[in-house]
């Protein structure tokens, strides 16, 4: 299901730069799909930029996926999680336990 903001959101090239209010959609669904609390810190929130392929491809007018890239720590244990968030289908696509890692280093 699409959210009413991908329809007032103007984003003209695949690989502008999250809006604000991409990020602040992409905490949301993080925070509600993983019941994240206080104990969970967003290091890092970023585009995750699509294939070449499509990029390459793009002509004005095409209709594209949006995702957010983010890294995540657990302040208590220190683990580091890696996640991607589909802002077109508002539902998180990828969570990943880094083993070896610590923010910003990933």
């Amino acid at each position: 299901m699409k959210h009413p903001l991908h329809e007032t959101i103007k984003v003209q090239h695949p690989l502008e730069p999250l809006t604000v209010e991409e990020v602040d959609l992409a905490v949301s669904i993080i925070k509600k799909e993983k019941n994240l609390d206080d104990t969970f810190r967003i290091v890092s929130l970023t585009l995750n930029e699509p294939e070449k392929s499509i990029v390459l491809n793009f002509k004005e007018g095409d209709s594209f996926e949006r995702e957010a890239a983010l890294i995540l720590l657990h302040n208590e244990d220190g683990r580091t999680y890696e996640a991607i968030v589909s802002l077109n289908d508002e539902k998180v696509i990828a969570w990943k336990y880094i083993l070896v890692c610590s923010p910003p280093l990933c």
